[in-house]
């Protein structure tokens, strides 16, 4: 299990960080350790840079009522479009993920809902995985704070892609996700990248730190070059067998198995929350 490490320089700023807040109402997990060196990595170490961006996604969540935003019931389509599951903890410690979004039909329900719904939808998800590392870190007494994702582009076609209301929507939520929940993934890996997957790529990446890009690695469709590189980070005992795991279930994607957050065995969100620990080891 990681543990904390923090050099001594973060040490003296950790002290002095949480005393430059001390006048916001923090809740009990924004007050700990592991929650302010993010702030503080993701500006260098700045106080002043990590001061304003974490005042700044207060007030964005505040606003955007993110705090709240598991209690919301969003349209079930969406509960179904899009598959995710959680996978356990790697044994460094990580919330591991997976993320089959070659078989998410993007480009329909961001038509047909917007960027306003879909962008609560995806915070939502977020959240959920962060609730998850909250009650990890608490069932195991050892702080869980980065996630291991897994994003399958398989099936993923350039028609998905090339849509105004795609890119637009792409565009916006990149830098909210980098500004609101910063050093939350430690790796990043997507396997079965089509060939246009650089441009698509290349329409995201100038709203993405250099820090977050350097945690993302992209496979191509050499399912043995990719399935050698996952089992070397991920456990192999909580994945589907068609991504090179050994977990059992009814078919190649365990579709009958809890690991399941959002389809093909959607539940509801308290659902989720209270069942979706079982796969921690």
């Amino acid at each position: 299990m990681a543990s904390k490490k923090y050099s001594q320089e973060e040490k003296e700023k950790l002290l002095k960080f949480r005393e430059n807040l001390a006048d916001l109402d923090l809740l009990p997990y924004q007050l700990k350790d592991e929650f302010l060196i993010k702030w503080l990595r993701a500006r260098s170490l700045d106080l002043v840079l990590a001061e304003k961006m974490l005042r700044d996604s207060i007030k964005w969540r505040k606003e955007f009522k993110a705090d709240t935003i598991l209690e919301e019931q969003l349209p079930h389509e969406l509960t179904i479009s899009e598959p995710l599951a959680y996978c356990g903890i790697s044994k460094d410690g990580f919330i591991v993920n997976i993320h089959p979004f070659g078989r998410y039909n993007s480009r329909c329900v961001i038509e047909k809902y917007g960027p306003d719904m879909m962008e609560r939808f995806h915070v939502q998800k977020v959240e959920i995985v962060a609730k998850i590392m909250q009650k990890v870190s608490e069932n195991t007494q050892v702080p869980v704070t980065q996630t291991l994702e897994l994003f399958d582009m398989e099936g993923y076609s350039f028609w998905q892609f090339c849509s105004k209301a795609c890119i637009q929507y792409y565009v916006r939520l990149a830098p909210k996700m980098e500004s609101n929940y910063p050093e939350m993934m430690h790796y990043v890996m997507i396997i079965n990248a089509p060939r246009f997957f650089n441009v698509m790529f290349s329409v995201v990446k100038p709203f993405m730190s250099k820090a977050t890009l350097d945690k993302i690695q992209v496979f191509g469709c050499d399912k043995e070059k990719w399935k050698k590189a996952l089992r070397e980070r991920f456990p192999v005992e909580n994945i589907p067998p068609y991504w090179g795991g050994t977990l059992e279930g009814v078919d190649a994607y365990c579709s009958d198995s809890d690991i399941w957050i959002r389809s093909p065995k959607p539940k509801e969100l308290k659902q989720m929350m209270e069942g979706t620990y079982k796969v921690v080891q």
